[in-house]
């Protein structure tokens, strides 16, 4: 005998387990605590000089474009000459 699947009930069960499943992930950070910020702060100390490479990037980008649209004026009038 093949059981029926019944959409509402199994969209609920969904609901609680995912909710479950954020409760015990909330619970275990609280009392974790310590051991999460340790990890966070180790993988900020890894990812610190792509952080660190992204924001100088972002921030040179108009000086870069500047300098090349310059410099496309000054070879695209040198040469026409």
């Amino acid at each position: 005998m093949k059981p029926e699947w019944n959409k509402k009930y199994t969209t609920i069960c969904v609901y609680i387990f995912i909710t479950a499943a954020a409760i015990i992930l909330f619970a275990s950070a609280i009392i974790f605590h310590d051991n999460i910020f340790k990890i966070i702060r180790s993988v900020f100390s890894l990812l610190s000089p792509v952080i660190y490479g992204v924001a100088i990037s972002y921030l040179l980008s108009p000086l870069d474009r500047m300098i090349n649209s310059f410099l496309r004026r000054l070879f695209s009038k040198s040469k026409k000459i």
